[in-house]
């Protein structure tokens, strides 16, 4: 048999809620990190039997087992080329985020914070003021945040403004706020008049800022930020330049909504990504280099 040596498959320490049913949070992680080719190692903040959009639920807060997960995996000798959080329910899960960026995180780390606290003007319910201050000081840690637009607003202490489409100078001043420490930053959803939105990109080292519009889908779920984020992720973690990623990720988005549409699928089951899985692969050419 010939000897074959492996490529090297980078490894990410995914920091999130394991929501068992309902195709969010860790459930859309791990399968899209492993389709572009990334071993995504779970640190659960809480186990869900389901997302919260379900009329029942029961959960387990995981967040005593943080550290100590951390520990064994120091005493192991465990590195990670990159760090992703996503939704963080208290001001002790948040810091211990930044706790996990100072074990692993070296210069030449990729860590990104979604900070996933809000949407469409409000706040998730578990979210406080004292939150959103951690938050802000969590963001800055990171080298890529992805904030839709109405978390950027409570990031930045901006009006909401849902109707109002920005020009391009109020765009690059609002990224500028976030930018403290971020060198990339994409803020999603964010409005472009005419029943459209658009995902904006901005690289802090270049000064450079991109849009991507896209039609306003009639469909609201839970899981599609996940989802967007581990896209977007997996591809920068791959080498994929900022611009592409964000038009891959948006673009996959798009796909996997307007099968779900097709298919009728009830709001509280998420999206149907799965079937696109080897789309991704396709365009990262993952396993090219093993044939």
């Amino acid at each position: 048999m010939e000897n074959q040596v492996s490529p090297k498959v980078p490894r990410v320490l995914a920091i999130h809620d394991m929501s068992c049913l309902g195709r969010c949070s860790l459930t859309v992680v791990l399968p899209i990190m492993a389709a572009c080719g990334i071993q995504a190692v779970p640190l659960p903040t809480a186990l869900f039997s389901n997302h919260l959009a379900f009329p029942y639920e029961t959960h387990y807060d995981f967040t005593d087992h943080m550290v100590p997960f951390m520990n064994m995996w120091d005493q192991n000798g465990v590195d990670f080329q990159g760090i992703y959080s996503g939704f963080l329910a208290s001001p002790r899960q948040i810091d211990i985020v930044e706790e996990a960026i100072r074990r692993y995180a070296d210069p030449g780390s990729f860590v990104v914070v979604d900070p996933a606290m809000a949407d469409g003007g409000r706040m998730y319910a578990v979210y406080t003021e004292d939150m959103v201050r951690h938050m802000r000081h969590l963001v800055k840690h990171a080298v890529m945040i992805k904030p839709n637009y109405t978390e950027a607003c409570f990031l930045t202490g901006t009006a909401y403004h849902p109707e109002y489409a920005m020009t391009e100078a109020e765009l690059m001043n609002f990224l500028h706020q976030l930018s403290e420490g971020p060198e990339e930053i994409v803020m999603t959803s964010v409005p472009a008049g005419q029943g459209e939105l658009m995902n904006v990109w901005y690289d802090k080292k270049q000064n450079r800022m991109g849009k991507i519009q896209f039609p306003l889908l009639p469909m609201e779920t839970c899981g599609t930020g996940d989802m967007f984020s581990s896209v977007l992720t997996a591809c920068r973690m791959q080498g994929i330049d900022l611009e592409t990623a964000v038009k891959e990720a948006t673009a996959f988005m798009e796909r996997v909504i307007r099968d779900t549409l097709r298919a009728g699928t009830r709001r509280e089951q998420g999206v149907l990504f799965e079937p696109r899985l080897p789309e991704l692969m396709k365009f990262l050419k993952v396993g090219k280099n093993m044939e």
